[in-house]
């Protein structure tokens, strides 16, 4: 029997398709769905849906997921469901820093420029803030979609209870 370690070693490398280090969101498709007000996803593809909380990496999801779902399946259903419009890939974990033992070694006078170093360019990390955005205004407006709902649900309850309530 394979340790943790390894397991989730053979687990991550097993992840083809998609990029481990990639968070995937839900759609505003994808809210409706995992809410239950639609019914188009299977039980089990609603249930890895209801799993995606826009914070998780599809690797920490393939770790937490592995002995349900095997990794391979679960790439398949992500692709699956990014296609069908209920997730989108939101942004790409940073990835981490080479230690300095790996990092190139510099020629000439020390510079002491550091901005090569980060671990997200600028540009990803306004993208990255833009879909932030985007996803809490996809939030906001399912949030005011269902509000407007119950607002129009209960002003039918009232009038059919005045209906009622006259004829008597």
């Amino acid at each position: 029997m394979l340790s943790a370690p390894t397991r989730r070693s053979a687990v991550i490398r097993r992840l083809k398709h998609m990029d481990r280090h990639t968070i995937v969101t839900k759609t505003a498709k994808g809210l409706m769905e995992a809410s239950g007000r639609t019914s188009e996803l299977t039980r089990d593809l609603r249930g890895l849906l209801k799993e995606i909380d826009g914070k998780s990496t599809v690797g920490s999801l393939a770790l937490k997921l592995g002995s349900v779902l095997p990794a391979h399946k679960l790439i398949e259903a992500l692709e699956r469901m990014q296609r069908d419009g209920f997730v989108r890939a939101f942004a790409s974990a940073p990835q981490t820093i080479a230690p300095p033992s790996q990092s190139p070694v510099a020629t000439g006078e020390a510079d002491l420029d550091f901005t090569g170093l980060r671990a997200t360019p600028e540009g990803k990390l306004e993208e990255a803030r833009r879909q932030q955005a985007e996803a809490e205004d996809i939030v906001r407006q399912a949030a005011a979609t269902r509000a407007r709902e119950a607002a129009r649900e209960r002003a039918h309850l009232e009038a059919t209870l005045r209906v009622k309530s006259g004829q008597r």
